[in-house]
This record gives C-alpha cells, structure tokens and sequence, in this order.
C-alpha cells in the first residue's frame, strides 16, 4: 500500500508539473503575442518557473507579477537585443565574405549568450540594463558549459518537432502544448544553480 500511495504521489506531482508547464506556456505565448513584449514575457516565464519549482505562490499570480514590475527593463533589454541582432544578421547572411566569416560567428555566440542569460538575471536581480547585459556575459562566459546546455535545450526540442513531423505526428499536440514553457521549466534549474553562487542573497532574492 505504502509503494502504491508513493507511485500515486509521483504521478500527481508529474502531472501538476505538466499541468504547470502548459499554463506557462500559454502565458508566455500570448504575452509574448505584440513581440516588443518578448523580453517581459520570458522575464516572467523564468521568475515564475522558479517561484514554482521552489513551491512558493501561484504559478499564474507570481507571472504576471513579475511581467508588470519587469516590463520596462525587459523591454529595453529585449530592444537592445532585436535591434543590434535585426541590424547584424541580414548583413551575415547577404555579406558572404569568407574574411567577415570569423567576426560573425563571434558575433552570433556573443548575441545568444547575452540572450540566453539576460532573462534569467532580470527575473532573480534588480539591476540596469546595461549592468544585466553585460553580467549576462560574465556569467554566459564564465560558465560556458551551462551556457551551452542552456542554448542545446531549445535546439533539441525544435530537432524533436521536427522529427515528430516525419515520424510521430501524434505526438506534435503534446509539445505544442508544452512548447516554450517546457524550454523554460528545462533552464531554469542550471541557470538558478549558475546565480546562486553570483552573492550571498542568490536569487531568492527577489
């Protein structure tokens, strides 16, 4: 009785965690909607997603919370990002010169290393966007086998789509519906375990 109440226990943790997963996923997806509110969007995904994780507050409250008190950093930061990257890489791609090759690539780490740790960092400090920016960085390079883990998590699931399109269609409406949530759930530990150790308060700070 006691191993089948344990079994019972796990499956209803695995499917609030499914459940959670989902519900993050619409919020992002419809917030992230007009696209110059992408930054508040996966700001709040990440404080949510570890507010969750660490079973303090409702998923849904501690996102919006956080999307309305990050909004503008976010935006600016997400700015920031859309407009260097929307200037860079059409001339990456139309610019096919073998000598430029090597600044582009060092561009494009340098761009998703920033993004891939300016998100996490707004949603755990209360920092300018240039001091995020630039600690995004520190710590993106710093750490750059978690940075790489972070950035192979989003490219494995879009690998998976698309070989659920070729071989296993059944199995799109799942990932559809866990979608950008799941990346975010996926990140969100490293990434805490990364800035936990950046000051004594760690993000449970904020």
């Amino acid at each position: 009785m006691k191993n089948l109440f344990s079994q019972d226990s796990l499956f209803s943790q695995a499917m609030t965690y499914f459940v959670n997963i989902v519900i993050l996923n619409v919020l992002i997806v419809v917030c992230s909607i007009p696209i110059v509110t992408l930054g508040a969007s996966l700001t709040a995904g990440f404080y949510a997603a570890r507010k969750d994780i660490m079973q303090q507050g409702h998923l849904t409250r501690n996102y919006l919370a956080a999307f309305r008190s990050n909004f503008r950093k976010s935006t600016v930061a997400w700015l920031v990002l859309a407009l260097i990257g929307a200037f860079v890489f059409p001339f990456s791609i139309l610019l096919r010169i073998s000598a430029l090759i090597p600044f582009q690539i060092v561009f494009v780490v340098v761009w998703l290393t920033a993004f891939i740790w300016v998100w996490p960092l707004l949603s755990c400090y209360d920092n300018t966007v240039s001091k995020t920016l630039w600690n995004a960085l520190i710590v993106g390079f710093g750490k750059l086998q978690y940075t790489l883990m972070l950035i192979a998590m989003p490219i494995v699931f879009c690998l998976v789509v698309y070989l659920s399109l070729r071989w296993f269609t059944s199995g799109l409406f799942l990932l559809a519906l866990c979608g950008v949530g799941l990346i975010v759930y996926l990140q969100v530990k490293p990434a805490v375990h990364v800035l936990r150790g950046l000051s004594e308060s760690g993000p449970q700070a904020r």
